[in-house]
């Protein structure tokens, strides 16, 4: 028996050894094709995304941009950001990304002193920075990304005019992370007075600066109706702070006779606008933002012209809209 198995082993012999061969062909053809999408995978760059708020539906919007601009420009972007806004922490984002040596660092500008000399010391090390939604103009950033803050203005005045009849006091909330000392605080205000100028009933009575988001948007709500009686129209100038005044101007059944021309957008405020209880909001359009954020980082890297500003467009939703 076990001779007539060797005898049969040396009759197949040749062809077991062909099987064997086409079978290591096959295999190692595969591991080849692996091997080849891997190196073909291999994102071309690193680039380091600091955001404001990962809770803030236009920061989700932003963020939607940025990982659809990443596929498509095949780049890995390193997306960071706190749950709520916290101006120290992108501080310490903005260092992680200078000593990890990114090939691109995106990012928005907190209220901080020293932000800009930071973004400085990026470019000084050969990192290229790209600014989005709020600027350091006076930094060595190569690109700003955001709407036109004047323009933006002028367009929030333009729907709280519609939303009174141009008969209107009116308090503004703006939010401690774009405060009244901010480029784009003070351009925004200048086209919303600018309109203002031409409506002999309409004028701004009061603003006030939120410290912490809803909570901080509803006690000042609560403010104005308990001690500003006069005031039937507010403009709030952040997503968190047209939610909590919102959410007051319903709690104290004063739906109607405050007007609300909010910023952002969201399921809630969606619903909100269609209940009448906020007329219309602004924003940026942030996905947008977030995709041409890449593109130009990518362009820098590869050394093509990048503007040094790149104005997004500004989307408007109220009722039927």
């Amino acid at each position: 028996m076990l001779r007539g198995l060797v005898r049969l082993i040396k009759k197949y012999s040749i062809s077991l050894l062909v099987i064997a061969i086409c079978l290591a062909s096959v295999v190692l053809g595969q591991l080849k094709a692996i091997n080849s999408k891997l190196v073909e995978e291999a994102p071309d760059y690193h680039f380091y995304f600091i955001a404001q708020s990962s809770t803030d539906p236009f920061w989700q919007k932003v963020e939607e941009g940025v990982k659809k601009a990443a596929l498509d420009y095949n780049v890995y972007v390193e997306y960071v950001s706190p749950r709520f806004s916290n101006a120290q922490e992108a501080y310490k984002y903005l260092d992680i990304a200078t000593i990890s040596n990114v090939d691109g660092i995106i990012t928005y500008v907190p209220r901080l002193a020293d932000y800009s000399k930071r973004i400085d010391q990026a470019f000084e090390q050969n990192i290229p920075v790209v600014t989005v939604d709020s600027d350091s103009s006076s930094s060595k950033r190569q690109v700003y990304i955001g709407a036109n803050s004047y323009t933006f203005g002028k367009e929030a005045a333009k729907l709280m005019h519609e939303a009174t009849g141009g008969i209107a006091k009116i308090a503004v909330i703006s939010n401690e992370d774009i405060g009244s000392d901010t480029l784009e605080y003070d351009l925004k205000m200048s086209g919303f007075f600018d309109f203002l100028k031409e409506q002999p009933n309409m004028e701004i009575v009061k603003v006030y600066t939120s410290a912490m988001g809803v909570i901080s948007s509803e006690e000042i709500t609560q403010d104005i109706i308990s001690n500003h009686p006069e005031i039937n129209a507010i403009l709030t100038l952040s997503t968190s702070d047209t939610l909590g005044s919102a959410r007051l101007i319903v709690d104290r059944n004063r739906v109607g006779k405050i007007k609300l021309v909010g910023t952002g957008s969201s399921d809630k405020i969606k619903d909100y606008i269609d209940k009448g209880i906020i007329h219309s909001t602004i924003e940026s359009d942030g996905y947008s933002m977030g995709y041409m954020s890449v593109e130009s980082m990518v362009n820098i890297n590869k050394g093509y012209y990048t503007p040094t500003y790149i104005n997004t467009q500004i989307n408007i939703q109220k009722q039927g809209r």
